[in-house]
């Protein structure tokens, strides 16, 4: 989740930058001029955790930001459907064997609120929640239900009248209602040419997160709270209800930039840090000024044992700490823990690189926390490698006694076309491991893990859930690898793996009898594509 904060931020918050960009879940990135419709991301992204967190129990210590929200599209308090179908296609991008979906549903209401407001909110993200494995208690209040029934949801969710009347607020200051999703609540005359979906905003600035949406109610000028407070139909002025509820004291206390900011960042924390009593949230996730990016180890046939990678560094947003023009490194080992120290140049080139085969050099932006290089490093080292060590800084931990030879593996797919409208996929891994001989002695198999992300077993097609929840989640399965030979110190193991459809396949991980190494993500592997 670091990676993705620091060096993904860029493509992951594509859609909500600026905030009033929308990317539907059929559409290629990057997305062109803000659509006619009037949907906007960065709104669905904020509107998504409160569906998810609401039905929480926090005394039986159930629900919460659980991603179950996925199997719920179809419900009536979810009307507007593409909301999470749009957002949860899009997120499932980023979710791997180490990431979970309800995790990114977090990352993207804090990136909404950061990208929206242009400060570095108060809000933090912790990681470790765990996906759903089916839908959540119903109840999600809507526009025509009544006050107390809203304000028991809230306390079942473990906030108290005035909890709910900043969380209600807060999360109003961006987007809208639309009348294609809601007729009883907004009039057909909003829809025009240029808003062909009839979106009737909140406020006056609906692709900006601040407290315009406060002013204008209290006030009674430009947009007086939108639809839910000023609607024709009475009925369905849940806000006006809510925040009238104790007199307007709650959102009067918002009526400070500041005040608004620092409550609502509050109410939001709490909303995504509400997970069932099973899931241990970790502590707040701090970009790293050093960091391990990528490495891979190589062995040779005369049996050297190699080392490539990136090293990153991370100047905070504000500060004045340019790169260092040298970089010094060196790798501890069993004998000798401090090593000897090499250096790399800063980086000249601006931007990735393409088809650098160490790794990419760029010197960008990381927005909402500074700027970052990125140094490239390859060196020989030995089987008793523990650690690479950055400017007397920092140290990562290596283990190079079992390990996945990346440049040695592939993935292949093979599409068979049937006919104009059917076709075949097939995935096939082609796997080469090596383990120090002294551990695996005359061991025939190699142990593999695959980490998949559906479809799986469990994946059960659905017509009428366009983003089908089931076929989300990662699983694992087993393998082995067959013994080929030696090299140096090592013995190599291979073998392949063949799947019918995408595979899904995120990372891999080997070993024997219990000495596992690092789990090695997939997507670095060379992808060949054959269609026959």
């Amino acid at each position: 989740m670091e990676y993705i904060l620091v060096e993904q931020a860029l493509p992951f918050t594509i859609p909500i930058s600026p905030c009033n960009n929308f990317v539907d879940e059929v559409d290629s990135l990057p997305p062109s001029a803000p659509p006619n419709t009037g949907e906007q991301s960065s709104a669905e992204w904020v509107r998504l955790i409160f569906h998810d967190f609401i039905t929480a129990d926090v005394v039986a210590g159930t629900g919460g930001l659980d991603a179950s929200i996925g199997f719920e599209s179809e419900r009536a308090e979810n009307i507007g459907k593409h909301f999470i179908n749009d957002t949860l296609t899009f997120f499932d991008v980023f979710v791997n064997a180490y990431v979970s979906l309800a995790d990114m549903i977090a990352l993207g209401a804090i990136m909404s609120l950061r990208t929206c407001s242009g400060l570095n909110a108060e809000t933090e993200l912790k990681v470790g929640r765990i996906d759903a494995t089916k839908a959540g208690p119903s109840g999600v209040p809507q526009a025509f239900t009544d006050l107390t029934t809203t304000l028991a949801t809230f306390e079942t969710a473990g906030f108290n009248q005035s909890e709910a009347i900043t969380a209600v607020a807060c999360g109003h200051s961006l987007g809208g209602v639309h009348y294609v999703n809601f007729l009883s609540i907004v009039g057909e005359d909003v829809v025009t040419i240029n808003n062909t979906d009839g979106v009737s905003t909140f406020d006056s600035t609906p692709d900006v997160f601040d407290n315009i949406v406060i002013k204008e109610y209290l006030a009674g000028t430009g947009k007086c709270g939108g639809p839910l407070v000023i609607g024709s139909n009475v009925t369905t002025r849940s806000d006006l209800r809510l925040f009238q509820s104790d007199n307007n004291l709650t959102i009067k206390s918002l009526l400070s930039p500041d005040d608004f900011h620092t409550k609502c960042g509050y109410i939001f924390q709490r909303m995504i840090d509400t997970v069932p009593t099973a899931v241990t949230l970790s502590e707040p996730v701090v970009p790293q000024k050093w960091k391990i990016t990528t490495y891979d180890y190589q062995l040779r046939q005369d049996g050297t044992l190699s080392i490539s990678g990136n090293i990153r560094y991370l100047c905070d947003l504000g500060l004045n700490c340019p790169a260092p023009s040298t970089l010094s490194y060196t790798f501890a080992t069993l004998n000798e823990p401090t090593g000897t120290f090499s250096t790399l140049p800063l980086p000249t080139v601006q931007g990735r690189v393409p088809g650098d085969t160490c790794g990419s050099f760029f010197s960008t932006d990381a927005p909402f926390f500074g700027n970052f290089s990125s140094y490239c490093f390859s060196n020989n080292i030995t089987s008793s490698t523990t650690a690479i060590i950055v400017q007397n800084e920092y140290s990562y931990p290596l283990f190079p006694s079992v390990f996945v030879a990346q440049s040695d593996s592939s993935i292949a797919q093979t599409i068979t076309i049937i006919n104009d409208t059917s076709f075949v996929l097939n995935t096939t891994l082609k796997l080469s491991a090596a383990a120090l001989t002294w551990i695996v002695k005359d061991a025939k198999t190699l142990d593999v893990v695959f980490y998949q992300k559906g479809p799986g077993p469990a994946c059960q097609q659905s017509v009428s859930n366009i983003f089908n929840m089931e076929c989300t989640g990662i699983t694992e399965s087993e393998g082995s690898l067959e013994r080929l030979g030696t090299v140096g110190e090592y013995t190599i193991f291979t073998g392949t793996q063949t799947w019918v459809g995408g595979a899904g396949l995120q990372a891999v991980q080997v070993g024997y009898q219990g000495v596992w190494s690092m789990s090695v993500a997939t997507l670095g592997l060379v992808l060949n594509t054959t269609v026959v």
